[in-house]
C-alpha cells in the first residue's frame, strides 16, 4: 500500500513541476517591440498606437543637445551634464493627447515630459527614437514614409 502511495506521489510531483514552470514562464512577457509598422498605422514605445489616417504629417528630427542636471553639483545623485544625440520621427496628428490618453500613467508621462517639450518643443508629444532599433534608422525612415503613404516634412 506504501509503495502505491509513494508511487502516486512521484506521479503527481513529475507531472506538477513541469505544468508549474510551463505556467511560469507563460506568465512572463516578453518586452514588446520599440516600432511596429503596419497597413493600418503603427505602435510605438508603451502600447501608444496611431492609424495613418490619423496622422497628418511627420518630420525627421536630429535631436543635439546637452542637457545639464538637476540637481546640485555636491549631490550624491548628480551626474553631470549629459549628450542627448538621437534621430526621432515627430508625428503630427489632430488632438495627439487622445492616443495618450488610454497609456499607463508612467508611459504618457514620458510622452508628456516637459523636457521634450509637451508638443511646445516639437510641436507634438508623439516621437519615435529611430536610433537602437532592429534596423538602421534610415531604413526605418523609408518605411515609416512607405507605410504613411507620405513623405517626411521638411523641420
Amino acid at each position: 500500500m506504501m509503495a502505491y502511495v509513494v508511487a502516486a506521489l512521484l506521479i503527481t510531483i513529475s507531472i506538477a513541476a513541469p505544468v508549474a514552470a510551463w505556467r511560469q514562464r507563460r506568465g512572463q512577457t516578453e518586452e514588446a517591440p520599440a516600432l511596429v509598422l503596419d497597413d493600418q498605422g503603427f505602435t510605438a514605445w508603451g502600447g501608444l498606437r496611431v492609424d495613418w489616417h490619423d496622422v497628418t504629417s511627420w518630420e525627421v528630427f536630429h535631436h543635439d543637445e546637452v542637457y545639464d542636471d538637476d540637481v546640485p553639483e555636491d549631490h550624491p545623485d548628480y551626474i553631470g551634464p549629459s549628450q542627448v544625440d538621437e534621430r526621432l520621427i515627430l508625428v503630427h496628428a489632430d488632438g495627439p493627447e487622445r492616443f495618450l490618453r488610454h497609456l499607463e500613467p508612467d508611459v504618457r508621462a514620458a510622452y508628456a515630459d516637459d523636457a521634450y517639450g509637451t508638443g511646445k518643443r516639437f510641436g507634438t508629444p508623439i516621437r519615435i527614437g529611430v536610433d537602437g532599433l532592429d534596423a538602421p534608422s534610415d531604413e526605418v525612415v523609408a518605411e515609416f514614409g512607405r507605410y504613411s503613404g507620405s513623405s517626411a516634412r521638411p523641420y
